[in-house]
């Protein structure tokens, strides 16, 4: 397993006017962040606009990264997407790649689970919920400049002995794909 230490920049995604990925300038800066002996690259994330980019640029990116990288340092490529099925297909495809670790931010345990995501849209406003059973806390909303409360909130839950439970963490992507079933004939019959 890669070790994971030093700093990690989060890479932003170089694009043309095309608005395809600048392979060529990605390369580039990749190079000149290894060249500053960074600890690891996190890949197509909220500065990196993954989730704003389609599933097939997101990969070449994360493959871009990790060939130039070539195990000099470890790369954690960002697989969250709108729905279950698009984010097990980037975690998949990204695996194969060689991506050294992978993230999303939602999480469950036997006690609850925590979920952190952007306001309307914002790059800038994030809102972070607790979840226990049916009901959701928010714990933070913005002006939270990028989640830093709620970050430290959730590792300070973490740290006070929360723990992941496969069982339900099962049953709930169980569920997901039911919600995104549901979306997916809504949207089939508007």
């Amino acid at each position: 397993m890669a070790k994971f230490s030093g700093i990690w920049p989060a890479l932003v995604t170089p694009l043309t006017s095309e608005g395809r990925i600048d392979k060529s300038a990605a390369e580039a800066l990749i190079e000149a962040l290894l060249a500053t002996g960074i600890g690891g690259l996190y890949v197509c994330g909220g500065t990196g606009e993954g989730v704003l980019l389609p599933p097939e640029a997101r990969l070449e990116m994360a493959r871009t990264a990790i060939g130039v990288v070539s195990g000099r340092v470890p790369v954690m490529v960002h697989i969250g997407a709108i729905t279950t099925e698009a984010a097990v297909a980037l975690a998949k495809e990204a695996c194969a790649a060689g991506a050294d670790a992978l993230s999303a931010a939602e999480v469950h345990g036997t006690t609850g689970g925590a979920r952190m995501g952007n306001v309307a849209g914002s790059f800038y406003d994030f809102a972070a919920f607790r979840h226990r059973g049916t009901a959701a806390e928010q714990i933070a909303a913005p002006p939270d400049p990028w989640g830093g409360r709620a970050a430290v909130a959730w590792a300070a839950r973490l740290a006070a002995g929360e723990r992941f439970d496969r069982a339900e963490a099962e049953g709930l992507l169980a569920l997901s794909r039911v919600i995104d079933a549901i979306y997916a004939q809504g949207r089939a019959g508007s």
